[in-house]
C-alpha cells in the first residue's frame, strides 16, 4: 500500500534525516575532486601543527559541485563548529557584527553567495578576516563612540557561483 506522504510536496522529517546522513563527513567519502581533496588535508594538517585555526578560504564555481558539503567537511576534519549564513541576509553591518561576537576560537563561519554581500557590509568584514576585530558605533550624535570589539581567529569559508581570477599560487 502507497503511503499518502509519498504524493506530498511536504518535507517529512525521515526525509530530511535521510539528507542530512547522505551527505559526506569526511573527504574520504566525498567522492571526486581529488585534487582539492588532496590540498585542503596538507593544509588542515598544516594548521593542526601550527596549532592555529585554517586561514580563510573562497570555493568557487557552478551550483552542485559540494562547495557547502566540503565547507562542512572542512569542519568535521577540524572538529570545529560551523556557523552558515548568506550574503543576501546580511543587509546591515550590525547583522554580520552578531554573527562574529558569537563566533569561538577556531570557528568557521560559511557565507553561501559571498558575492551578493552588500558592499558595506563586505568592507565591515574586513577588518573581521584580517585583524580579527570590528568597531561598533554606540549612541548617536555629539555622545556617539566608537568601541572596538575583539574577535577570536576564526576561519571565513566563502562560497560563490561567480568567476574568480584563477591565481596558481593561491590556489586550493
Amino acid at each position: 500500500m502507497i503511503k499518502e506522504d509519498i504524493l506530498s510536496s511536504t518535507i517529512i522529517v525521515e526525509d530530511k534525516n535521510l539528507d542530512l546522513t547522505l551527505r559526506p563527513k569526511r573527504f574520504s567519502d566525498f567522492i571526486g575532486q581529488d585534487r582539492l581533496k588532496e590540498n585542503m588535508l596538507i593544509y588542515i594538517e598544516a594548521a593542526k601543527k601550527r596549532g592555529e585555526p585554517l586561514d580563510h578560504i573562497l570555493f568557487s564555481g557552478p551550483p552542485g559541485l559540494g562547495k557547502t558539503t566540503l565547507s562542512q567537511i572542512i569542519a568535521n576534519e577540524i572538529n570545529t563548529s560551523m556557523k552558515t549564513t548568506s550574503g543576501p541576509i546580511l543587509d546591515k553591518p550590525m547583522d554580520l557584527a552578531g554573527i562574529l561576537t558569537n563566533l569561538q576560537y577556531g570557528d568557521i563561519l560559511f557565507i553561501d553567495e559571498i558575492h551578493r554581500l552588500n558592499t558595506t557590509v563586505e568592507e565591515y568584514l574586513y577588518s573581521a578576516m584580517e585583524d580579527f576585530y570590528i568597531d561598533i558605533l554606540i549612541d548617536q550624535g555629539p555622545k556617539a563612540r566608537s568601541v572596538k570589539i575583539k574577535l577570536p581567529k576564526f576561519t571565513l569559508v566563502g562560497s560563490t557561483t561567480r568567476r574568480i581570477a584563477y591565481c596558481p599560487s593561491l590556489a586550493v
